[in-house]
């Protein structure tokens, strides 16, 4: 097995793991034309090809790039109401606070907030995800009361994961005979 048997996909993450980036971005593209060209430009590889891409394109300070591919990425898990907008407004509002662009990741925090609010089986990891954000934001911009309100919410969600688990880990005595 060589590296020129893998998809394209699979050869950009290769590429992009291990900093040749410009052969990663040489096969993200190879890959997205793939995605398109056989699944259309409505679908979740799609997006999820966008993502890495824009992961990229910050890693080497192309924010502007890297901003526009996250909100192609986001319009598309968007009509797909996938649960991946989470995390995509986690990572486009963290691209907005590394530029310290604030009030436009927090207004992507609000609105994670609310799918996370009105949503039910929203995965925890992502729930911890962009409350821990918003919280690091709400630290950043000196709202400490807001920051430790926030930091309160996500020790209680802890704890009360930690005490689930513990029951359901809770090994099972056989009654004895």
């Amino acid at each position: 097995l060589t590296v020129d048997d893998f998809d394209p996909y699979d050869r950009a993450v290769l590429y992009h793991s291990q900093g040749a980036y410009k052969e990663a971005e040489e096969f993200y593209n190879k890959a997205l034309a793939k995605v398109e060209r056989n699944l259309g430009t409505d679908h979740f590889k799609l997006a999820e090809i966008l993502t890495k891409l824009a992961e990229l394109h910050r890693a080497v300070e192309r924010y502007d790039k890297a901003e526009m591919l996250l909100l192609q990425a986001l319009k598309i898990f968007q009509r797909m109401q996938h649960r991946a907008v989470l995390t995509t407004y986690a990572v486009l509002a963290d691209l907005y606070i590394f530029q310290e662009r604030h009030s436009e990741a927090e207004d992507l925090f609000v609105q994670a907030m609310a799918i996370i609010e009105d949503a039910a089986g929203v995965r925890q990891s992502d729930q911890l995800s962009i409350m821990g954000g918003y919280e690091k934001l709400l630290e950043a911009t000196g709202r400490k009361l807001e920051a430790e309100k926030m930091r309160a919410k996500l020790r209680n969600i802890r704890k009360r994961t930690k005490s689930f688990q513990a029951i359901i880990q809770k090994p099972v005595r056989p009654e004895s005979v």
